[in-house]
């Protein structure tokens, strides 16, 4: 690839007031409960699973088929994944002893942070001061606002990352040339980080799935590089609960001439995946192969509510029996 497309910079789209300064580089890719409230209360949940992931969100936007006709190179570009939300909390199985303070009624401080599992998992949970992991920081740049683009790096496993690989898969075997960005979009935020509360996340992807203007200027790639597109792929939410996993997709394509959304949909869906303990044991390998392959089924039928059906897969269809989520909206 020419040199001066490696170094192409990516300039703000002033209508949305953002700073930045990036480059884009292109590569190959408390308290115990008693036991039968904790059943009533994990009833509940599993119950309500349908109605969480639906509500009310940005409409889906399907491009005409005469844009997307014309498409013949489409950049992919992961947004940054939330942490993973664990119900209940693992710091039971990962520290036996908190269950026997509990138990005496013995007072032990827990604060909820972000950290960083054996296998690289971003978790939003429960840490204690004896804790075998401890506090990661997601957000180490001085500033006002958060960047808006970093380089994708090994410091943590990167959901979406998967997914756009998987994607530039599928596009190239459907005769779309397609290339995946090296670096991945930080989701905006008013404060230089984000904290541990799942909620202010949520907030954070509504935000850049709503934004009808990218926030990034890619005119200089479609100059340089000749980009028809972009795609850009998130996940909503990615959650274990008491032995079910759900996943949601997110998926919009920007025109970079002029940075318009014309195009974007999600996609969810939940499975029967065992306990978390399970899932996150060895490295957490087990439950990246589960959302590796629930997103991969997403990611067709996304393709098709933007106007994208495949006409052939080049993937290895999952075996996982799923339990598909109501078509509809979703709610952050």
């Amino acid at each position: 690839m020419p040199e001066s497309i490696l170094n192409t910079p990516l300039s703000p789209n002033t209508n949305n007031r953002h700073d930045f300064d990036y480059r884009i580089l292109f590569t190959r890719f408390g308290k115990p409960q008693p036991n039968c409230i904790r059943i009533i209360m994990t009833g509940i949940i599993v119950s309500l699973l349908p109605i969480a992931l639906s509500g009310c969100a940005a409409s889906p936007i399907k491009a005409t088929a005469y844009k997307t006709a014309h498409l013949r190179q489409i950049l992919v570009v992961p947004i940054e994944t939330p942490p993973l939300e664990v119900i209940p909390d693992p710091i039971d199985s990962r520290l036996p002893v908190q269950r026997h303070f509990r138990n005496m009624e013995i007072p032990t401080p827990l604060t909820k942070k972000i950290y960083l599992n054996p296998g690289k998992l971003l978790i939003s949970g429960l840490i204690s001061n004896e804790d075998v992991v401890a506090e990661f920081t997601l957000d180490t740049e001085q500033g006002a606002h958060r960047p808006s683009l970093s380089l994708i790096g090994q410091d943590y496993w990167l959901p979406s990352l998967a997914l756009a690989e998987n994607l530039v898969t599928q596009l190239t075997f459907n005769n779309i040339k397609s290339q995946l960005s090296s670096h991945y979009y930080r989701l905006p935020s008013s404060t230089t980080r984000l904290g541990s509360d799942p909620a202010d996340w949520r907030k954070s992807v509504a935000q850049w799935y709503e934004q009808t203007q990218s926030s990034i200027d890619y005119r200089s790639i479609k100059d340089s590089v000749g980009f028809d597109a972009v795609l850009e792929i998130g996940i909503g939410h990615y959650r274990i609960f008491e032995g079910q996993t759900a996943l949601q997709i997110l998926m919009r394509l920007v025109d970079p001439a002029d940075g318009t959304v014309f195009a974007r949909t999600s996609a969810e869906t939940y499975t029967i995946s065992g306990s978390s303990q399970s899932l996150l044991d060895n490295e957490g390998q087990r439950f990246k192969q589960l959302i590796t392959d629930m997103g991969m089924r997403l990611v067709d039928r996304g393709l098709g509510n933007i106007g994208l059906p495949l006409r052939k897969t080049a993937l290895n269809p999952s075996k996982i029996p799923f339990v598909e989520a109501p078509p509809v909206n979703t709610q952050f």
